[in-house]
């Protein structure tokens, strides 16, 4: 048995586990203070979407809003803005070892000796990022949805 299109719900974006929905209610039945509402949770982690603001008077209206996700800004550092800083961090450690050998803290001195060492390797690793292969992340956040 295959599930109808309209009833196909995204897993979890927090937990990735699927969701079910629920259908919620309050007051008396039959009564004008009875009131019921649809709303998607988790079964994982029990994120849900429509649940205490009552706004889903249909399954799909909730599906449609637990299925969009909103478009991850692009944050990005300009290549000469992050160079700026792995200087500054690098001066940051020669500053600590400097400071160590002044207090003869060997333990110290070696500790930021592995640390620049590290962050020395993890730059040079890195691929830079350069300012005209950034997308402009204003725009993927307006393209991407309800999001103004």
């Amino acid at each position: 048995m295959t599930s109808d299109v309209s009833e196909v719900l995204l897993p979890c974006p927090f937990c990735r586990s699927g969701a079910r929905f629920v259908k919620h209610s309050a007051g008396v039945r039959g009564t004008m203070a009875f009131d019921s509402w649809d709303a998607v949770a988790c079964a994982g982690c029990g994120a849900t979407v429509g649940a205490c603001d009552r706004r889903f008077r249909s399954k799909d209206d909730a599906r449609k809003a637990w299925n969009t996700r909103a478009q991850p800004a692009v944050l990005a550092v300009p290549v000469d803005d992050q160079n700026l800083m792995d200087e500054q961090h690098l001066r940051y450690c020669d500053r600590n070892i400097e400071a160590s050998q002044a207090k003869g803290d060997a333990d110290g001195v070696s500790f930021w000796h592995q640390w620049k060492a590290e962050y020395q390797r993890r730059i040079a690793a890195a691929p830079a990022i350069h300012a005209d292969h950034v997308p402009d992340a204003g725009k993927m956040i307006h393209e991407g949805g309800e999001h103004a």
